[in-house]
């Protein structure tokens, strides 16, 4: 059984990309939707959230465990690694600066612009930074902190203006200084890929964790076998609203549970 945490919904898009590969692969999902979002919490906040999730994906089936949240993966994840040692845990970040190492190899440019966005706890942790900044010094590395996204994504105004005028603003200095590539360093992001991607331009590159992070399961978990297990998608906090919006994002119906949460 393969467990999936994220702060809200936003894992959902890795848990999208992963059936895409391996439709045969037994998920079990915690979103946090309670406490979401998470970028602006105190990282032994954060610690003590992943840590309650960990056993909560364990107790139902989890021996792998996917990270799919950037806050948590710069934040929590050597200290969920030490606390569970029995779990093999995956995160958000090493496929997306692995594919970054692979474009560099195969780029003819001498010097590449690269572009950060996440929330502000992950942009504060410098994560992206520090690793992008080992794989050569032909590597520029600007990142922008984007707090208002998650929630407005976790309200499912993916679609309306106002994410878009936000979006504007938060992006404005990639438009004024263009780069060659944008990570995009939250699971929620890929939700807003098609307008980020018509206000930077069809040139620049946008990298999301999602299918990074799906091709690097692929690579990393045996296949060769049937489910014997459905997928089940757990929540802190669900409504009408957001059950629909679940759905939507999976692409098919799922199995979608409520897990209250006491903080």
């Amino acid at each position: 059984m393969l467990g999936i945490f994220d702060s809200g919904i936003g894992g959902l898009t890795v848990a999208r990309e992963i059936k895409k590969i391996r439709p045969n692969q037994p998920l079990v999902y915690f979103g946090d939707t309670a406490r979401c979002p998470w970028g602006d919490k105190k990282a032994r906040t954060i610690k003590r959230y992943t840590e309650e999730i960990t056993e909560f994906l364990i107790g139902r089936g989890a021996r792998e465990i996917v990270i799919a949240c950037n806050t948590s993966a710069a934040l929590a994840e050597k200290y969920l690694q030490k606390r569970f040692p029995c779990v093999r845990f995956h995160n958000v970040i090493d496929p997306v600066i692995a594919r970054i190492g692979a474009e560099l190899k195969n780029n003819k440019k001498s010097f590449l612009k690269i572009g950060v966005i996440g929330t502000r706890a992950t942009v504060q942790s410098g994560i992206f930074k520090r690793r992008l900044k080992i794989l050569g010094k032909n590597v520029s590395v600007s990142a922008r902190a984007c707090p208002r996204l998650v929630p407005l994504i976790e309200k499912g105004e993916t679609d309306k203006k106002i994410p878009g005028l936000v979006l504007a603003g938060y992006l404005s200095d990639f438009r004024k200084n263009p780069v060659d590539y944008l990570i995009l360093g939250c699971t929620h992001y890929p939700l807003l890929k098609k307008p980020i991607q018509e206000i930077l331009g069809k040139k620049i590159k946008i990298i999301g964790s999602d299918r990074e992070t799906a091709r690097a399961i692929e690579k990393n978990i045996p296949a060769g076998f049937k489910a014997k297990r459905k997928d089940v998608f757990y929540f802190s906090r669900l409504d009408s609203r957001k059950r629909e919006l679940i759905q939507k994002i999976m692409g098919r119906k799922v199995l979608i549970k409520e897990k209250p949460w006491k903080d």
